[in-house]
């Protein structure tokens, strides 16, 4: 079993460090270095939410090759999701459990925790920047990814956020139902 372990261990850091090397080829840049400004950048552009909406700081969690920032407040949350791996930005609302992160990705005590935030205003069919919105929609090819791109990606979920955190606060954690 510890063989086995050991493996599994060894695996995962060569597909780590793989991974960053890939990386470092196709951005210039070293993972941990983009990880920090991005992080820092979206802190700075998502402000208005504990600033104009009375979110809490955000909780910031990093990980490997992602970090999540995430706004509480009340019985929900927003959260940030970065992925450095495929430089994507994703955002959703969460349902807290009791003030806390849920316990699961999608579902924490039987109930659904997480809805992305283009779903939602699709189900809710909220008014939104369209132009943003089709944006956002669209695929680019990871090839094409860098540092602006993931920049102008946060930007325009920023403009999408903005046309509809009133509405996703005034619904609280009604959203799930």
């Amino acid at each position: 079993m510890k063989t086995i372990l050991k493996f599994l261990n060894d695996s995962a850091k060569q597909l780590v460090a793989y991974s960053a090397l890939i990386f470092k080829k196709r951005t210039g840049i070293k993972p941990m270095i983009i990880q920090d400004e991005i992080t820092d950048y979206a802190v700075t552009l998502y402000a208005f939410l504990p600033n104009d909406h009375g979110f809490q700081l955000p909780v910031i969690k990093k990980e490997n090759w992602s970090t999540r920032i995430t706004y509480k407040k009340g019985n929900i949350a927003i959260e940030i999701e970065l992925d450095f791996r495929e430089l994507s930005v994703l955002l959703s609302v969460l349902r807290l459990d009791d003030g806390n992160l849920p316990s699961g990705y999608y579902l924490s005590s039987g109930k659904k925790s997480r809805i992305y935030l283009l779903l939602l205003i699709s189900e809710k069919k909220w008014d939104v920047d369209i132009t943003t919105q089709s944006i956002l929609k669209s695929r680019v090819s990871r090839v094409n990814r860098d540092t602006n791109y993931f920049k102008e990606r946060l930007e325009q979920n920023r403009i999408i956020l903005q046309d509809c955190v009133k509405k996703i606060i005034d619904l609280g954690e009604n959203i799930f139902i």
